[in-house]
């Protein structure tokens, strides 16, 4: 499979999006996949990464119209046989894709879900969109929402923590955060850690400081991310470093620039633990204020580095189907299964539900009286089959994940787990909506017999013969 990219970086764009692309890139590397970059603008570092990784970089004049973009583009796209392009830019739009949808498939990296799309894939980790319909799109678009599916870099195995505080506001740091904390930390001289400060190296460094208390560290001669591992503390904007930071488990204050930073911390709120601040008064006082925080760390524990992967696996489409038993790792999935639109809809309790919630509800369904199977293809998950046991039965609830329907997965699943147990001395019950006409298909395919109809609701049975524990 051909790959390519169409993305920018530069004082203006960030380095945000090249950055995530990069770390696809290399994980369809590792698949076999060419990878060529398709840009109008690539910042020296990223450059350097490309080359050291074998990826063609295709520079195109930075003062061509969407339009003329989307036709030089094909061009490249023609030439180089590629099969999917991603698109990873706020500037580049619904006009851009008609013209470049002519030529191959697209998977749009987005972040806001402001616009209309004709892309083949849709990929947005924010956890805001969590069961929105999200008609923008297009009817058969793969939607890869939520957090597992965050382009994040590998976690280092061992990690040494020191006092230290790291601190970045992006490459644009366009509100002259980096500036205004600089000017706060020269007048505190009782500071508690050391901080370091990474600025671009268009940054007017010209500050006397106590350098063994603040330290400014261009981030083109330096690693961000190891020392971002090295730090106990960290003091971030709300952009990719933002859930990097996260992931790495580190004890993190967000600084939001704008209205759309804080709408993702708000929905985050739910999931994850940080501190957040709207200003630099008693800076110190509220990064080092612990409470709330406890010694096992939530966020490591929620977060993984297979959503790159995940990505990848999903778009070669190369699927091995496997079933086994529930993990605490399962649910992120869980959770977006459950908020799915359709998922909803055709579900028998409509009660309202957030992720604490959610949470609270699988740990008590995990106990001797239910059993929890998850169909998964490699680190993607596919479907769940749930087993209540009640009071001569067991009751039967399974879901799909909206990226695999339409394959025929549900039968496939649900035959997997009752095979499981086909010997036992056993009675299954599921309940069914009326206006879902596929569950019902399925469990009549399955062998199960229509024995009650209620208002809204048809219930199946299914009895196995043979004396066996559950």
């Amino acid at each position: 499979m051909k790959i390519a990219f169409r993305v920018d970086s530069s004082s203006h764009f960030g380095l945000g999006h090249v950055s995530r692309c990069i770390t696809l890139a290399k994980e369809f590397k590792l698949k076999g996949c060419k990878v060529i970059f398709i840009c109008k603008e690539i910042d020296d570092t990223s450059k350097i990464i490309l080359k050291n990784n074998n990826i063609l970089l295709v520079k195109i004049n930075k003062y061509l119209s969407n339009i003329q973009d989307g036709l030089t583009t094909n061009k490249i796209i023609k030439k180089n046989k590629i099969n999917i392009i991603f698109l990873d830019s706020y500037v580049l739009g619904l006009s851009w894709e008609k013209i470049v949808s002519q030529e191959c498939k697209i998977a749009w990296i987005d972040d806001y879900y402001k616009r209309e799309s004709v892309a083949d894939f849709y990929i947005n980790y924010h956890s805001f969109l969590y069961g929105k319909k999200l008609n923008k799109l297009k009817k058969n678009c793969k939607k890869l929402i939520g957090l597992e599916y965050l382009i994040l870099k590998k976690r280092p195995k061992k990690i040494f923590r020191k006092r230290q505080v790291f601190c970045y506001f992006g490459s644009v740091d366009s509100k002259c955060l980096t500036e205004k904390l600089i000017n706060t930390l020269k007048k505190n001289n009782k500071l508690k850690f050391k901080y370091n400060i990474f600025v671009t190296k268009n940054f007017n460094s010209n500050f006397h400081l106590n350098k063994k208390k603040v330290n400014i560290i261009t981030t083109f001669k330096k690693n961000i991310t190891k020392h971002m591992l090295s730090s106990e503390k960290i003091l971030i904007q709300g952009g990719v470093s933002f859930y990097e930071a996260l992931f790495l488990g580190n004890d993190v204050t967000a600084f939001p620039i704008n209205q759309f930073q804080k709408k993702i911390m708000r929905s985050l709120r739910f999931f994850l633990k940080f501190k957040t601040i709207n200003n630099f008064k008693n800076l110190e006082g509220n990064i080092f204020n612990n409470k709330g925080y406890s010694k096992e760390n939530f966020n490591k524990n929620l977060l993984d580095d297979f959503g790159k992967r995940r990505i990848v696996d999903f778009i070669i489409g190369k699927n091995k189907y496997s079933l086994r038993k529930f993990e605490n790792k399962d649910l992120l999935s869980l959770y977006n299964l459950r908020m799915d639109y359709l998922t909803r809809k055709y579900a028998i309790n409509q009660n309202v539900f957030n992720f604490r919630q959610h949470q609270k509800f699988f740990k008590i369904k995990q106990n001797p009286k239910t059993k929890i199977y998850i169909y998964y293809s490699n680190h993607n998950f596919v479907g769940q089959v749930r087993l209540d046991k009640l009071k001569n039965c067991f009751e039967i609830d399974y879901g799909i994940n909206s990226i695999y329907r339409n394959k025929r997965l549900s039968y496939k699943m649900l035959k997997l787990v009752l095979d499981k147990i086909k010997n036992s001395k056993l009675k299954f019950i599921a309940k069914v909506k009326r206006n879902n006409l596929a569950s019902i298909r399925i469990f009549e395919k399955l062998g199960f017999n229509l024995i009650s109809k209620q208002n809204k609701v048809i219930i199946f049975e299914k009895k196995y013969g043979k004396k066996k524990s559950f």
